[in-house]
C-alpha cells in the first residue's frame, strides 16, 4: 500500500453511480437511498450536470414539511441541496478528509470538470487511511505517508 506514490479521490469514490432529477419525487428518491444504502444522491440534469445534492437530511425535511405542515408529496428541486461542496477526481485523500473536517457534510461529489463521476463518504475515506495504517510497517510511516498526500494535489 505504501508504494502508491498518492491515494485520490476517483480511487476512493463510489463509481456506481445513482443519481436523481429534479422533478422526481421526494419519496422515489427515499426509496432508492433506502434501498442502495446511501446518505445522498447527486441531482444531474439530461446533461449530467450537477445541479445539486438529495440528502437522507433533505428527506427528512420534506417527510415533516409533509406530516406537520399538510404540504403535498415535495419534488427534489423544493427540498435539494443547490450549493454542493465538491472535490475534483484527482483531489488527494488528505484533500478530501480537510473538505469533510471543514464541512458538515458525509459525502461529497466527486466532479471531473463540469461532470459528476462519483460520490466519496466520510466513512470511504476513512476505510482507506485505515488500510494504509494497517499495512504500513509503522504507525508513524503511516502518518507520514497520509500527511504527504496532502502536499501533493491539494483542492
Amino acid at each position: 500500500m505504501l508504494e502508491d506514490s498518492s491515494i485520490l479521490a476517483h480511487q476512493v469514490m463510489d463509481h456506481s453511480l445513482a443519481s436523481a432529477k429534479a422533478d422526481d419525487r421526494v419519496f422515489h428518491v427515499t426509496l432508492r437511498l433506502v434501498k442502495r444504502a446511501q446518505r445522498a444522491l447527486p441531482v444531474l440534469d439530461d446533461s449530467g450536470r450537477l445541479e445539486g445534492i438529495i440528502t437522507e437530511r433533505d428527506c427528512l425535511r420534506a417527510l415533516v414539511r409533509a406530516v406537520h405542515h399538510k404540504l403535498p408529496p415535495s419534488l427534489v428541486r423544493d427540498v435539494m441541496t443547490r450549493d454542493v461542496i465538491t472535490v475534483p477526481h484527482d483531489a488527494s485523500l488528505m484533500a478530501v478528509v480537510h473538505t469533510f473536517h471543514d464541512h458538515p457534510v458525509s459525502v461529497l461529489p466527486v466532479v471531473e470538470g463540469d461532470r459528476c463521476v462519483g460520490l466519496i463518504s466520510r466513512d470511504r475515506c476513512l476505510a482507506r487511511a485505515a488500510e494504509v495504517f494497517d499495512t504500513a510497517p509503522s504507525r508513524d510511516a503511516a502518518i507520514l505517508y497520509i500527511s504527504a498526500l496532502g502536499r501533493i494535489s491539494p483542492l
